[in-house]
């Protein structure tokens, strides 16, 4: 997992959902509105690699719900890959997270 500390969005950052990768939301705001918003969550969010880049997966009751893959660039989150749906998760290799 990358280390060292994420200073928040970048003024140009986007939120993408997979595989489409069509934008979401673009802009700092708009992009960290959406962590605000999911704050409820955060009980079940778990730190994961995704395709070796930082990222978080989200369990409530055992079950994955949402992968997000960070876009990291000077200590700034330039992209948030999004990818939910129980048929692209079912995918997946969750084991070590959800065992």
């Amino acid at each position: 997992m990358a280390r060292g500390r994420v200073r928040g969005a970048a003024p140009e950052a986007a939120r993408r959902r997979v595989p489409h990768a069509r934008v979401a939301r673009r802009g700092a705001a708009a992009v960290s509105s959406q962590a605000v918003t999911t704050s409820r969550l955060l009980p079940f969010v778990h730190h994961v690699l995704v395709n070796g880049a930082a990222g978080v997966i989200v369990v409530p009751r055992r079950e994955a719900q949402v992968v997000m893959a960070f876009t990291v660039t000077d200590r700034k989150i330039v992209a948030i890959d999004v990818l939910s749906g129980p048929e692209r998760l079912a995918r997946l290799d969750l084991s070590g997270v959800l065992d």
